[in-house]
């Protein structure tokens, strides 16, 4: 008796749920189908390419698309928030990085179907929210302000968390908007060009992802082909390009008007979206294999950051090392490069000898007064981990002075005076935002250090002996974020600030660090203590035999 009463209590709330869910949807038959839905009340016929994006949002919970441009996007996700709204009856919130790109690429479309279409649903659509009810709604929401908080706290059933122009959402609002598509029927979907790696959405793809070039759409899917024997990329058929291409006066692309087309060839199914000018235009101005190419027509991700400070490319290049090339590093002397962690960042000790880079190791901080002792200790620790033949000479040891790192050189000599390596160690204390040794070509320091480091990169004057590929991994991730810029006043190079790094990464750059400590002693960017303070006594007797000659 008791099993038939819980039997009947399930079949009443699953009776009484359908009816909420009712009162919520106003088209609960087109359940399950966006086409239907999107062709009846919006009078849109889905593309192939947004047939293949409804698809994955109905049957899974993450949906993350790469897709090239022109194939949709933004018409798509304004249908799916009607469909969300008056047909699954549930809360649906978009978000892209910058405000423009949500007014612009979400809402705008949003706004114009409803004033076309508004007969057919209830309610009202603002500038930002599209509303049936007051749970069967959508709003929008900018992510450009990197706060994890302003995505927590929704936990509603049926939310549809959707970001658009992926690529620019920062690690911080992404997490916030995992910690939401809790509750049942909740969803996420991320859309957007593959334009950066390393960044949340390029990490969200890797676990699952659907690619979609512009060469899936109708548009032009038939005036393109692979010959493997000419290129890995789509190119025109030869034919097609015969007779549909032509060159201007500057020997660039340009394509017929399709009125002048063979009547054979299909023309532009979809007005407005991808042509084939527009994929010529990018071949010719970026080139085949570029950032622009690769993420906005392949929909792949490319392997640099732009305007990244060192070629990642390149950078591989350096880990691609001979076994002579190895041995020869025990001819030069032993440098460690320390970056003082504080916080939630880790101390960082790199080991190199001349440009050549041998490891890292990452020191866990714990806020408890003891973090300097702690990674004095593991300097020690370090040294006698090198065989001893290597320590018979100076050991050259930097940090940077700034920050964190002010007064760490008093504690690390505490712990170093107590060991056999005393007398053998020569510090360097750099300070990262001091001036340059050419205003007119870096900002500071810190910007030479990385500049003068990527040049060793492109030349291959800079080896890596990285031998745990975890290592490197980490550490290539890292330093592809650390972008370049020029400042106004003089053009000179200037490197991101470490609170922008954090905003965009949600973590710092403490390998790089350390790595550039030890190459900054070893390329002869920065003074001994000593020779430092020798320098100032000189100049201070200088100035004062000039006063004194004056008087």
């Amino acid at each position: 008796m008791a099993n038939k009463t819980f039997d009947l209590n399930n079949l009443f709330l699953k009776e009484l749920d359908s009816v909420l869910n009712l009162n919520y949807s106003l088209y609960p038959e087109y359940k399950g189908d966006i086409a239907k839905f999107a062709y009846d009340k919006l009078e849109r016929k889905l593309s192939s390419t947004q047939e293949l994006m409804a698809k994955s949002v109905v049957d899974k919970k993450i949906t993350n698309i790469k897709a090239g441009h022109g194939l949709g996007k933004s018409d798509f996700i304004a249908i799916l928030h009607f469909y969300w709204v008056y047909v699954v009856g549930g809360q649906c919130v978009s978000t892209a990085p910058s405000n423009g790109q949500l007014s612009e690429n979400i809402w705008n479309p949003i706004n114009i179907l409803w004033d076309k279409f508004k007969h057919n649903f209830e309610g009202e659509c603002l500038t930002k929210e599209l509303r049936h009810n007051n749970t069967a709604r959508a709003y929008g929401r900018t992510a450009k302000d990197y706060d994890v908080n302003s995505f927590q706290g929704k936990h509603t059933p049926n939310l549809l968390l959707i970001e658009d122009e992926a690529n620019g959402i920062t690690h911080q609002i992404d997490t916030g908007i995992k910690s939401c598509a809790t509750g049942e029927g909740s969803k996420i979907l991320r859309t957007g060009n593959p334009v950066e790696p390393y960044t949340p959405f390029y990490y969200n793809c890797l676990s699952d992802s659907i690619t979609i070039s512009v060469f899936h759409h109708e548009n032009i899917s038939w005036a393109y082909e692979i010959r493997p024997k000419d290129s890995p990329y789509h190119r025109l058929k030869k034919d097609v390009a015969d007779n549909i291409l032509f060159y201007d006066q500057n020997n660039k692309p340009q394509i017929k008007h399709s009125d002048e087309w063979p009547q054979e060839y299909p023309r532009y199914r979809i007005p407005g979206a991808v042509d084939i000018q527009w994929v010529e235009g990018i071949r010719s101005d970026f080139g085949e294999g570029s950032i622009e190419w690769l993420g906005r027509v392949e929909a792949k991700f490319p392997i640099s950051v732009t305007n990244g400070v060192v070629s990642i490319p390149k950078l591989r290049v350096c880990r691609e090392n001979s076994s002579l090339e190895r041995s020869l590093t025990e001819l030069f002397p032993i440098t460690l490069g320390l970056d003082i962690g504080g916080g939630s960042d880790p101390h960082c000790i790199s080991f190199c000898r001349g440009n050549n880079w041998l490891d890292y190791h990452l020191v866990p901080t714990h806020n408890d007064g003891d973090d300097l002792e702690r990674l004095g200790n593991a300097v020690v620790d370090y040294l006698r981990s090198i065989p001893n033949s290597a320590l018979e000479e100076v050991i050259n040891i930097g940090y940077d002075a700034t920050g964190e790192g002010s007064g760490s050189e008093t504690a690390i000599k505490n712990v170093i005076e107590k060991t056999e390596y005393k007398d053998k160690i020569k510090f360097y204390r750099i300070k990262t935002g001091s001036a340059s040794s050419d205003n007119m070509i870096y900002v500071s320091l810190k910007a030479e250090q990385l500049g003068t480091f990527a040049f060793d990169v492109l030349s291959r004057d800079f080896l890596i002996f990285l031998e745990d590929d975890s290592k490197y991994e980490f550490f290539e991730q890292e330093i592809a974020f650390i972008t370049k810029s020029y400042s106004r006043r003089n053009r000179a190079l200037e490197i991101i600030s470490k609170d922008e790094y954090k905003k965009k990464t949600g973590k710092s750059h403490d390998v790089t660090d350390s790595l550039m400590m030890a190459y900054s002693i070893v390329n002869d960017l920065v003074d001994t203590v000593d020779s430092k303070k020798e320098k100032d006594k000189k100049d201070t007797l200088s100035m004062l035999k000039g006063k004194k000659n004056k008087s």
